[in-house]
């Protein structure tokens, strides 16, 4: 470094180092253009023209380097607050600032000498305590004073008005420390603010993940009710008789079995029935009307059972009714119920053949019990029609 005194070399490296953090912070990462950004970007002035005079004019008192530096910095920081650029602006404010850095160096250098000593120090200290007093003002006006620019810019106007008493060494060290606090609360407010931003997204980016999750496992949880719906209705449709929506025959012989395996060993009883002379029918008012006789007597037959006995479609007009715990004559009643409803019905007119069984009185094997209720079915048969049989009853 050039040889300079610790007082020049402190503030020279206060200046330096504040301004290369805060320049580098605020470019990397701010990477939205905003005035932010372009407040961070001004501190390239510090750092430009203090490297550049101290390298390479040595003839510049050192005072003079940091008086220009600064007031360069503040005027900066003054027209930017004063008129509060577009967003579109930002970049070309940037630019300029890049811009007029270099420039000064360049004209500063080639210009005569003497021209830093054209004011006096006394005058140097009044512009610069000008310039920061009317940052403070619009500070204050803008409601930015009460934050680490404002504060920042205090520690700046108290470390000038300190050079007024440049006589006492003590005062010196104490301009210094407001010197090192104005730059510090700059460091702070770019910190902080940047800080503040980053977590802004962040929480805005936990919220928009949030939403999605949320959004994700309704939909999740949509498709997985639609795939158990479609599930069911697939599983259920290979249960069903596609005309009757009853049970088929693989189901209802499977349920049979089921309630004979059960631990509890309870008896039930089964109906068989069907229509009688269903071919007849087909035969003299043709397949409609045969399945409107089928379509009537599901109805009938649903409205006369419990909500715990079980219907199925044994094949063609024939069907099978389970009735859990019913033993052979209350199984018998509920047959007569249903025979007596179903002769009841007109448009189509017909009536129906009933057989019954029971488990375990009849029979220990689905087959055994189908057997026996299909005998019965046939005894109805032989008995002359729309009437209700049992093994007892068969003939």
């Amino acid at each position: 470094m050039i040889q300079l005194d610790i007082f020049s070399q402190t503030t020279f490296l206060i200046i330096i180092c504040f301004s290369f953090l805060i320049f580098i912070f605020t470019i990397s990462m701010n990477k939205k253009n905003s005035l932010l950004k372009v407040f961070g970007t001004a501190f390239f002035i510090p750092l430009c023209l203090c490297n550049y005079f101290l390298l390479f004019i040595k003839e510049v008192p050192y005072v003079y380097i940091f008086w220009l530096s600064e007031i360069y910095l503040s005027v900066t920081f003054f027209i930017l607050l004063l008129f509060e650029f577009k967003v579109k602006s930002y970049r070309l404010v940037a630019f300029s600032i890049f811009t007029i850095s270099l420039f000064s160096c360049v004209i500063l250098k080639n210009l005569n000498i003497f021209l830093f000593y054209s004011l006096s120090y006394r005058n140097k200290i009044l512009i610069s305590l000008y310039v920061v007093f009317m940052n403070i003002i619009l500070l204050n006006y803008k409601k930015l004073l009460k934050t680490y620019f404002g504060y920042a810019n205090i520690f700046l106007f108290i470390s000038i008005i300190l050079n007024f008493f440049q006589g006492q060494e003590y005062i010196l060290y104490v301009s210094l420390i407001f010197k090192f606090l104005a730059y510090l609360s700059f460091y702070m407010y770019f910190y902080k603010s940047t800080y503040a931003m980053l977590m802004n997204k962040i929480k805005e980016a936990d919220k928009i993940r949030k939403r999605l999750d949320i959004s994700i496992n309704k939909e999740v949880k949509k498709q997985l009710l639609h795939y158990e719906i479609a599930k069911e209705k697939l599983l259920m449709k290979s249960k069903t008789d596609s005309f009757t929506k009853t049970y088929n025959k693989e189901t209802i012989i499977t349920m049979i079995h089921e309630l004979i395996e059960l631990e509890e060993n309870e008896q039930f009883s089964i109906l068989m029935l069907d229509i009688d002379n269903f071919k007849g029918i087909n035969d003299k008012y043709g397949h409609i009307t045969g399945d409107l006789c089928i379509k009537n007597l599901v109805n009938t037959l649903r409205n006369n059972i419990s909500k715990i006995d079980i219907l199925g479609r044994y094949g063609g007009d024939e069907f099978i009714i389970i009735l859990p715990l019913l033993d052979i004559e209350e199984a018998r009643l509920v047959a007569e119920k249903i025979r007596e409803n179903v002769s009841k019905m007109s448009e189509p007119k017909f009536t129906i053949s009933i057989g019954i069984s029971n488990y375990p009185r009849h029979g220990n094997t689905v087959k055994d019990l189908i057997s026996l209720a299909d005998k019965g079915l046939y005894s109805s048969k032989h008995r002359g029609k729309n009437t209700v049989s049992h093994p007892e009853l068969s003939l």
